[in-house]
């Protein structure tokens, strides 16, 4: 049994495997999307950001695939995807990932489907721990009318603080900071934010991806002082507007289980569940 770091003559073995257990959710891993072309681009991508896949082999059958994302201290893993829960194998994949990492310094994440359970006994297995679970939502936006609302905007400069303070405390152990979010800004990543009275009262964070016609509410909030003004209402449909403008008519998120509040109002938008997730943080 073997391991081979990918390289671009690799990539297209590799994302066809990735491609047909992602689609099973007892192989499902949630960094990962459910599309082929957007599978084989996005790795792409992250090799050449400098990330890293590998692949164990048994002779010439794919046994097992991981991959990961790097930000900062914070490492995504993308995995593994495996069919059986080989040890040897899964031993390999993961020793490769952290010698390939380096470093004692970052905080290692796991987000897969509940009921993967070779992905969640790998990640107990290496002592990570369970931090919390949520439902991805979908929702088709070709049939729905969208009501617009005033004081909800872009937001600005000197919203940021506010809006980071708000974030990382409702959030504490959210994949992406505030000041992550902030950095990650543009005209594919966007906070629209709800003022009461000139002050933050919520903000909505959307991140969308035109080259596949895909849209992620990624957070969404109100301040406790605020709630009950229908801040929500006017952050979810400015948002679902600021995606129908782009042309993208399908939407997904993710939310985490206790947040009752956040699935009614996705609920009550049309937004459906479609896989549940957990995620495991090292």
């Amino acid at each position: 049994m073997n391991v081979i770091k990918i390289d671009n003559d690799k990539i297209d073995k590799i994302v066809e495997f990735m491609y047909e257990l992602n689609n099973c959710p007892k192989h499902h891993i949630g960094y990962c999307g459910k599309n082929k072309v957007e599978i084989y681009s996005t790795v792409v991508e992250l090799i050449e950001d400098g990330n890293q896949f590998f692949m164990v082999c048994n002779e010439d059958k794919l046994i097992g695939v991981i991959g990961y994302e790097k930000y900062d201290d914070t490492v995504e893993i993308w995995g593994p995807f495996i069919q059986e829960n080989n040890v040897q194998a899964l031993n390999l994949l993961w020793d490769n990932v952290i010698n390939s990492v380096g470093s004692d310094r970052c905080k290692y994440n796991i987000h897969c489907n509940t009921e993967n359970l070779n992905a969640r006994g790998f990640a107990l297995d290496r002592g990570f721990k369970a931090i919390c679970e949520g439902k991805t939502m979908e929702l088709d936006l070709s049939n729905i009318k969208i009501q617009l609302y005033d004081n909800v905007s872009k937001i600005v400069e000197c919203d940021y603080i506010e809006f980071s303070n708000l974030h990382d405390i409702t959030f504490p152990n959210a994949y992406y900071n505030g000041k992550q979010i902030i950095d990650m800004l543009d005209d594919e990543h966007i906070i629209f934010v709800a003022k009461v009275d000139d002050k933050l009262a919520g903000y909505v964070f959307i991140s969308m991806n035109l080259k596949f016609n895909e849209g992620d509410i990624e957070f969404i909030c109100v301040n406790s002082n605020y709630r009950g003004r229908g801040c929500g209402k006017r952050l979810i449909n400015t948002a679902l507007n600021a995606f129908k403008q782009e042309g993208i008519t399908k939407l997904q998120l993710w939310v985490n289980i206790v947040n009752d509040n956040a699935i009614n109002l996705y609920t009550k938008v049309g937004f459906e569940t479609v896989d549940n997730l957990i995620s495991f943080g090292y």
